[in-house]
């Protein structure tokens, strides 16, 4: 087989690999007699190989994403060509070297399989390849598919920990595609098995309840929700590799909720504790490694621009974490660092910030239409405004409302609106409006948003007045 029919044979594998009819036309496995499971293993298996053999490289984690978003997630060769900043024949270069491993990766498994050199195999005993597949799908923002996939695959998991981990993947599955009901679900599955490796999942089944209830608008309860199970877990300095890794994780979608109440002191505590953990995880997966590295600099932007003010400070956080998730092929993250460094550009470099803003905006719109979709449009509302007028920032607006929102990202968005009316220089109507949300924001335990909405009608043209920097933090909460 010539190179450019092996690239073609591996790429028509991995875009039908859940058609059983076509995968058993591709070149690579025609006339064999392996069943479908057998068959759609030694795909993602190929796979799985070419991204985690081998110490990571930044070629070689660029071929692994460009095919997860392309082949497996299905994004456009122009929108991921912009996104990871390469030239079109870079692009067509590294895809085409890694077709021709995983190509080549398939053909001797199918070989090796064939020959009985590699044991017969359920259709849902996928193991680590499986599992690569479900977080392939996750980087590629393709969440209905990680829903259908790790609901099929939790049952049939060897081990009740790995059962659990599917479950939660699953509930976070469809808390991002809006089906609240399914994510609860999930979530009633994995609390119904036991683990004897109780701290680390009950670590991670906190956080998924707690992001539900930040969603449903129950800030106290979401807080709460997490920080009893830090307390309650091992010495952090004592945790390595994987443990290490999940705890600060946890420690920072924790600060991201002080970030909306405007706690900063408690957001900076949690960010130090998160990093100094971050330094124990060299054993932990790559993948897990570089999330962990892309939500540390988001968290880190995010302080520099809204509490300290330091503006440099916050574009270098951002721009690093756009560059992590660029690399390793993680869509979501990519899509958001894009809209936050938008927001912190603005006026330094607005035809930068309205690309970065659009880019941003198109892959949450298309992947992530629950309340990532919420947060990217709240938080490119400012730049529209001045950029392009108000009826682009109202267009955008409606486009989010489109989707089922949470009661938070209502609120939010409401929030955006009162700024919307007072460009427009309705100020009765403004003033009314941003009163009534203050009222529900400190009803939802979101202080510091009531405060900026008693102050967005006041004087639209100072950015302070939109940020979460200054405002007067509620007093906390006892979790004791």
């Amino acid at each position: 087989m010539t190179e450019r029919n092996l690239a073609a044979a591996a790429r028509h594998a991995l875009v039908n690999l859940d058609n059983e009819r076509e995968l058993r036309c591709n070149p690579l496995v025609r006339g064999e007699s392996l069943a479908y499971g057998n068959l759609r293993l030694i795909v993602l298996t190929a796979l799985e190989s070419f991204g985690s053999t081998g110490p990571a490289t930044n070629k070689r984690d660029l071929r692994y994403a460009i095919l997860v978003r392309c082949d497996l997630g299905g994004e456009s060769h122009q929108s991921v060509i912009a996104a990871m900043e390469i030239s079109r024949r870079q692009f067509y270069r590294e895809r085409r070297e890694a077709l021709l491993c995983v190509g080549d990766s398939i053909e001797r498994r199918v070989a090796a399989a064939t020959s009985g050199r590699l044991p017969a195999v359920a259709v849902a005993d996928f193991g680590d390849a499986g599992e690569a597949y479900v977080e392939a799908l996750r980087a590629a923002g393709q969440y209905r598919d990680v829903w259908r996939e790790a609901s099929a695959l939790a049952p049939h998991a060897e081990r009740d920990s790995k059962a659990i981990e599917f479950w939660l993947v699953a509930s976070e599955a469809a808390r991002y595609f809006a089906e609240h009901s399914d994510a609860e679900e999930a979530l009633r599955m994995a609390r119904s098995w036991k683990c004897t490796d109780s701290y680390w999942h009950s670590l991670w089944l906190a956080s998924s309840i707690g992001s539900l209830q930040w969603v449903a608008g129950n800030s106290s309860d979401a807080r709460a929700t997490v920080e009893r199970v830090l307390k309650s877990g091992a010495e952090e300095r004592t945790l390595h590799g994987k443990e290490a890794v999940l705890t600060a994780i946890a420690l920072v979608s924790a600060a991201f909720m002080e970030v909306d109440c405007g706690l900063w002191e408690r957001a900076r505590s949690l960010l130090a504790r998160a990093s100094a953990l971050a330094q124990n995880g060299t054993g932990a997966k790559h993948q897990s490694r570089l999330r962990l590295e892309t939500i540390l600099l988001r968290l880190s932007g995010d302080v520099a621009l809204h509490a300290d003010g330091d503006r440099a400070r916050a574009i270098a956080a951002y721009r690093g974490a756009l560059e992590i998730a660029r690399v390793s092929g993680d869509l979501g993250a990519g899509a958001m660092n894009a809209v936050h460094l938008a927001v912190a550009l603005d006026e330094a470099d607005v035809q930068q910030a309205l690309s970065l803003a659009d880019y941003g905006l198109e892959i949450v719109r298309r992947f992530y239409p629950g309340d990532r979709l919420a947060e990217a449009t709240v938080s490119l509302v400012p730049l529209l405004l001045r950029a392009r007028g108000r009826d682009a920032a109202r267009e955008a607006m409606a486009k989010a409302r489109r989707h089922t929102l949470g009661i938070r990202d209502s609120l939010f968005m409401d929030f955006a609106e009162v700024a919307v009316a007072t460009r427009s220089g309705d100020f009765e109507v403004s003033l009314e409006r941003a009163e009534e949300l203050s009222t529900k924001f400190r009803c939802h335990g979101i202080g510091a948003w009531a405060c900026d909405a008693q102050l967005v009608f006041a004087n639209w043209g100072s950015q302070r007045r939109w940020s979460r920097a200054r405002s007067p933090a509620p007093r906390d909460i006892d979790v004791s």
